[in-house]
This record gives C-alpha cells, sequence and structure tokens, in this order.
C-alpha cells in the first residue's frame, strides 16, 4: 500500500457561461485551462437507478441478467465521458506525466478535486471516474485516491494522540421518516469493530437520545475524536445548505442545518465526520449528504467521508470495519477511504463508488499515534548489604556460641540475621549473636545471611565449624582444646589405684623387715614400711604369744611395765587377711635400748 503521495490538484471554475479545469499543482507543475464540459445531469440520474437495481440483483443471481450487464457497461461509460472531460488538452498531458513521476518515486498520486463557485460540479459522482487508456477506475487504487478538497482558510494540524480513538455514534430514526431499525444498526456496528475496541485502538460510545441537545451534553461532557451519524439527511432548499434530521421533543424528524452540528462537534477535538444513508434512509436521489459534508468540512471538520447513494448493510458493513480499521492503526484518511472502497468492491460490487470524501486543504493524516510515554525507570534498587563476618565460634558445654560483625554498607540498613546449620535454616535474629543447641556431639558448620530493611538477603558469610564434644571429653578438655590440670590428676590417682589394686591382688604380703628397739621403759619398736607394691595395709604385734594389738604404722609402744627379756613377734596383713611370715625380736628391758 501506498503511504506517500503527491498531489495532483485539479480546480474546476466557471467562465463564461461554462466551466474550465486547470491544474493548479502537480510533480510537473501547473497546466491549463481547458474547457470542462460536464456530462449530462439526467445521465447521472438513471445511472444511480441503475446502481441500485445492479446491486439488488447481483446478490440473488450469481449470473447477473442483461439489465445488470447493461448498468455494469454504463457506468464505465459515464466514468470515461467524465475523465475525458476533464482530463483533455495540457490537463491531461500533466496527468500522464505526473504519473510517470510518482511512479519512478514508488510515490502514489492522489487526485484532488476542487471547486470555486460551482456548487453544481461538486455533487458529480466523481468516484465513477474510469481512465480508458490504464483501464481502471483511479479510485479504487491504494495508488491514485480521490478525493474533493474544500477550501478553508484556517489550516489545522493532525490530531496527536497517546490513547485510544474516541468515537460518538448518532443513530436517528424520527417517527415521520422511514424507519431504522436502531438497535440492528448498533448492533451491527459494533460487532463490526470488536477486534478494534477489544485491542484498546477504538472506544465507541452511543448517544442514548438522537436529539441536538443529546448530541450537546455529549460534546461539551465527553471528548471525542470521530462523529458517526446513520440516519437521514437532506438539503434546505432555499439555502442549499445540508441538514441531518434529529429526533425531536415528540419523536418527529428536527431537521439541523449542518453549520448548527459543526458548532456542537466544535466542543471535541472531532477529526472525522462519517454521514451515513442506510437502507430506507434515503431522502434525495443523488447525495443526498453532499451539502451536508461541504457545511461541515468548512465549519472546521478536517475530513468527512459522506454516502453519494443509498448504500446496503453488507457494503455498509465492510466500509465501516475496514474504514476504522485503517484509521486507527494512523493511516491517511484518503488511502483508508480506498482501502474501505475496496472491501464494498468484495462485499457488494457495484456500491464502491458510493462513499465520498471531503477533505481540508491540509492533506488526509488526521491523527499522529504517539506512543505512550515509557514510565519513568524505577528508582535503582539498593545495593545488598555485606555478608557477616563470623568473630567468635565456639561450643560451650551442650550449646554453640555463635557471635558475627556487620561490615556497613552506605545506605543499607540490616535489620535481621537468618542463621543455617549444616546448610539447614535455624532461626531468624535481630542482634549479631546466636545460641544454638544442636544435640548430639559432633561438628557443626554455621554460616550467616544479613536481611536489609527493603528484605533484600546478602550473600552467604564464610562457614563456621565448632566441634561439641560429649560429657567425658569435656571433663578432660575445655572449650578451646586445652587440658583440664585436675582433670588429670584425678585420672593419675585412679590409675594409681587401679594398678595398686591389681599389684596387691598377685603380690604375697611380705615380712616386717629391719625391726629395731628404739626404747626399752616402755619398749618400742619400729620396721620398714614395705614399698608401694606391697598389698600391707596393718601389722599385728605379739608379746610372748601373745597378740597386743594390731597398727597402721610401722611403729609399737608397750606402755606395759616390763622386766626382763621378752620375744616380741610381728606380722604384717593385707586387706583380704592374709598374713605374712612373723619376724621376732628378744628385748631386754633391763638394758638401754642402743641408739
Amino acid at each position: 500500500m501506498k503511504q506517500r503521495y503527491a498531489d495532483f490538484d485539479v480546480l474546476l471554475e466557471p467562465r463564461g457561461d461554462g466551466f474550465v479545469s486547470r491544474v493548479l499543482d502537480s510533480p510537473v507543475g501547473p497546466a491549463g485551462p481547458e474547457e470542462f464540459v460536464p456530462p449530462d445531469v439526467t445521465r447521472v440520474t438513471d445511472l444511480v437507478h441503475g446502481l441500485r437495481d445492479l446491486r439488488r440483483i447481483m446478490p440473488a443471481h450469481p449470473e447477473p441478467d442483461s439489465g445488470a450487464i447493461s448498468a455494469s457497461a454504463a457506468i464505465k461509460a459515464f466514468g470515461t465521458q467524465l475523465f475525458e472531460a476533464l482530463f483533455t488538452g495540457k490537463v491531461e498531458s500533466a496527468l500522464r506525466s505526473s504519473l510517470h513521476v510518482s511512479a519512478k518515486h514508488n510515490e502514489g498520486l492522489r487526485l484532488r478535486l476542487r471547486f470555486a463557485a460551482t456548487p453544481e460540479l461538486i455533487s458529480l459522482p466523481w468516484e465513477l471516474l474510469y481512465d480508458p487508456e490504464r483501464r481502471r477506475f483511479p479510485c479504487r487504487q491504494d495508488d491514485f485516491p480521490t478525493v474533493r478538497v474544500v477550501d478553508v482558510p484556517e489550516p489545522i494540524a493532525p490530531l496527536t494522540l497517546t490513547g485510544p480513538i474516541r468515537m460518538l455514534v448518532v443513530i436517528s430514526s424520527p417517527t415521520d421518516l422511514p424507519l431504522l431499525d436502531v438497535e440492528a444498526e448498533w448492533q451491527r456496528l459494533t460487532t463490526t469493530l470488536t477486534p478494534l475496541t477489544a485491542s484498546g485502538r477504538l472506544e465507541l460510545e452511543r448517544l442514548d437520545q438522537a436529539t441536538l441537545e443529546g448530541l450537546r451534553v455529549a460534546m461539551t461532557d465527553g471528548e471525542f475524536h470521530v462523529f458517526h451519524f446513520i440516519g437521514h439527511g437532506g438539503v434546505d432548499p432555499e439555502s442549499g445548505e445540508g441538514l441531518l434530521a434529529f429526533s425531536g421533543p415528540t419523536g418527529w424528524a428536527h431537521l439541523v442545518p449542518c453549520s448548527h452540528v459543526a458548532d456542537l462537534l466544535g466542543n471535541s477535538p472531532i477529526e472525522l465526520a462519517v454521514l451515513n444513508s442506510c437502507e430506507g434512509g434515503r431522502v434525495t436521489a443523488v447525495d443526498p449528504y453532499g451539502s451536508s459534508a461541504l457545511t461541515l468540512v468548512e465549519h472546521g471538520i478536517p475530513a468527512v467521508v459522506a454516502m453519494q447513494f443509498e448504500i446496503s448493510d453488507v457494503a455498509a458493513k465492510s466500509f465501516s470495519g475496514v474504514l476504522y480499521e485503517h484509521v486507527t492503526a494512523g493511516a491517511g484518511i484518503d488511502l483508508a477511504v480506498t482501502l474501505a472502497r475496496q472491501a464494498i468492491l468484495t462485499a457488494s460490487p457495484t456500491e464502491w463508488p458510493t462513499p465520498v470524501l471531503y477533505l481540508r486543504p491540509e492533506g488526509g493524516r488526521l491523527f499522529i499515534r504517539r506512543a505512550e510515554p515509557p514510565p519513568p525507570p524505577p528508582p535503582p534498587a539498593p545495593p545488598d548489604p555485606a555478608a557477616p563476618v563470623v568473630v567468635t565460634a565456639e561450643a560451650r558445654g551442650e550449646t554453640v556460641h555463635l557471635a558475627w560483625h556487620q561490615p556497613p554498607v552506605p545506605g543499607v540498613a540490616v535489620t535481621e540475621w537468618r542463621v543455617s546449620r549444616n546448610g539447614i535454616p535455624q532461626n531468624v535474629v535481630y542482634q549479631p549473636s546466636f545460641i544454638d543447641t544442636p544435640g548430639p556431639r559432633g561438628v557443626y558448620s554455621y554460616s550467616v545471611v544479613a536481611v536489609s530493611a527493603t528484605g533484600q538477603p546478602s550473600g552467604e558469610s564464610a562457614e563456621a565449624s565448632v566441634k561439641l564434644r560429649g560429657r567425658m571429653q569435656r571433663w578432660f578438655f575445655n572449650e578451646r582444646g586445652r587440658p583440664r590440670v585436675a582433670a588429670w590428676l584425678l585420672a593419675a590417682f585412679l590409675a594409681y589405684a587401679l594398678v595398686l589394686g591389681i599389684v596387691s591382688t598377685v603380690t604375697p604380703v611380705a615380712a616386717p623387715s629391719n625391726v629395731q628397739v628404739v626404747g626399752t621403759s616402755p619398749v618400742t619398736l619400729v620396721w620398714d614400711s614395705p614399698s608401694i607394691w606391697s598389698p600391707v595395709s596393718q601389722w599385728q604385734v605379739f608379746r610372748d604369744g601373745a597378740l597386743l594389738g594390731t597398727t597402721r604404722s610401722p611403729r609399737w609402744r608397750d606402755d606395759v611395765p616390763l622386766t626382763g627379756t621378752h620375744r616380741y613377734t610381728i606380722r604384717a596383713l593385707d586387706s583380704s587377711g592374709d598374713r605374712s611370715a612373723a619376724t621376732a625380736i628378744l628385748v631386754d628391758t633391763s638394758k638401754p635400748a642402743s641408739p
């Protein structure tokens, strides 16, 4: 599809008793003037009736009869006559040269018909122009759209939109005019445009009461970009101004001059008006909306599409769907009308000349789609907190004590720490320390993760391993693994006692040795204590064969006064009561003890 066009502006103006055409602007410059003799208007009326008859025949008869073929031929014949009347002499030469230049630049050529004080010519069906040399209807080609330009002094810039195009739909069926099926018309339009409304490119709003006051309120309270009117239209016989039939207070027709309608539409940024005369809505035989469209454009509406003939429901549906599809996509209205005309051609082959585009001189671009401004970038995420540094990790009895340091990061507040043991989360703490009771003895690994006030976690700290000992180990080693002195002394004593007990069970009781008299009055005896390996627990002392007593120390004192010589005997006893051999000594009490 062509999106770029060069303009070929043809001005029709009166001269003497007739008319002339001249090229105001083209890719090859101006040309003309040349005389323009319009075709017989009565033939146009006959042709319109032929179009309607052909439209009614075609859907019912796949093979049209001779009347249909005759009407189709009449369309082409009239289009040829109209083309040859408009493009003659220098005007035709400029057209052919312009087509060549635009094709060379890969551009389309937009035919813009302008009328100066020639209202009788603007209502001719210019869409029927047929180029006999190229054998085609130009207005059906996307590279040669045909528009009717209404010269107005003030230019209007395209409307820039970021959201959907909003359309106000008015379906007017006064009770004293041929009735329209209002609900069916609305249902048909909404169904056709569902893809556009579902995608968010178009918003539809229906005027509940098709009255002039309802239109005023809607234009004042809301913002609309397209005005779509379905109903009846006409022309004021005295002023020649176009009229639209709204409903009055009683339901009868209220014929409103289009200048009044344009004043109300000016309260919203209306860029496009579509005037649609559906079946049963025809008022005049030819171009019932021509004067209405002119008035709306002259009063500030940039583009108006009007139906110059009665249009069938199937054609209206095809036209509306394609027209708004391309308008909402940002295409020029001239290209959109051409493509919609092609859609009519496929749905109802004889109704493609029905739509007429009236345009201001600025061009066909009505809307500029501006992308929604991107949302502001989110504020940069605060940095992650630093990983904690474990300072101490030690076992104390059956518990493990952890403490760590939290390195500061500017702008980051740490509110909690998550502690894991052997890779399994254990607890959340709110101060940089933790006491754990892991259970049985073993080696445990701990790691810590800091969490900021925004919930952002840090990386894990380096693991700290702690060995938890059993109770026996804790007797002999402190938390740092250093031996306990008291525990080792106790162990040594127990070991000694154990060894002593073993030795005592295998070693016989030794007899006392080195018995000496250290005193004779009273008699006092001493002897050597056996070695530590001897199992002696006590000694028995006898005098002259009689037991004097037992002692646990190697010394005995006999406090009985004695005279003469006496025999003392000593035996050792172990813990089990076994006795050693006796050791004897004679003591003369009359002699003093030897030193």
